[in-house]
């Protein structure tokens, strides 16, 4: 069966501007009823546009993204898991693209706080999204790039399938998945312990904090790679090589 495309999810996002909560600030309204839990439901959005759209195996009752590790059949409700899940997957990208996800970092810290879909690149570089939860409802939001964000890469009918990754070099281990500012978990614990081998002081305790984004960073610049704090393949080989 083959996958939505872009416009596919993107008509179903917009068929949705203006929904609101019902009563107001009570966080309830179709998509949380669909997700079944009442709080903030920007996430819970992204979900159920993606399940409404024909990413689903049941008509929409839940989410099935091809390659993606959901939190729950929903998808997700905590935006920090599904920037995880989709980093793991390998699909993040640098740039805004109509249809990809976007995540947003309101404050200088680890954690991302709010997501949406991006609908159109503007010509000055800035673009417009739909965002469930803005204001307590579904709007049409244009960001600057001057907010902290990543982009999610959906796997869309109409989308080129990523690259594969290539070999690693000799006794370099398997890439354990993306991870940057923000990321908790395994491959973060992983990275944090190779630096550490290799001399660099730092606490190897899974959590990407601003302390792992300065030291991934030098590394970075050290070994001529491109300086974004993102483990991804390349500076995942160069930390064994």
């Amino acid at each position: 069966m083959a996958l939505p495309t872009v416009n596919d999810v993107l008509t179903v996002a917009r068929a949705k501007v203006g929904l609101g909560e019902s009563p107001p600030g009570s966080k309830h309204n179709l998509i949380t009823a669909w997700y079944g839990m009442d709080d903030e439901w920007c996430a819970m959005f992204v979900s159920w546009v993606l399940a409404h759209s024909g990413f689903s195996n049941d008509g929409g009752a839940t989410l099935h993204v091809p390659g993606v590790v959901q939190t729950t059949k929903h998808g997700w409700s905590y935006v920090p898991y599904l920037l995880d899940n989709f980093r793991d997957a390998g699909r993040v990208q640098e740039e805004p693209t109509p249809g990809a996800i976007v995540v947003y970092y309101w404050d200088e810290d680890t954690q991302p706080d709010h997501t949406g879909l991006v609908e159109v690149v503007l010509e000055n570089g800035s673009f417009q999204a739909i965002e469930g939860n803005h204001h307590g409802m579904v709007d049409r939001v244009t960001r600057s790039r001057a907010i902290k964000e990543q982009f999610l890469t959906v796997p869309y009918d109409d989308a080129p399938a990523p690259s594969p990754l290539p070999p690693s070099p000799p006794g370099v281990p398997p890439f354990p998945g993306y991870c940057s500012l923000g990321s908790i978990g395994n491959a973060t614990r992983l990275v944090q312990q190779r630096l550490k081998e290799r001399g660099w002081t730092i606490a190897v305790d899974g959590v990407f904090g601003p302390q792992t984004n300065r030291i991934v960073k030098s590394f970075q610049a050290e070994k001529g790679l491109t300086v974004d704090g993102v483990v991804g393949p390349a500076t995942w080989d160069a930390l064994w090589t």
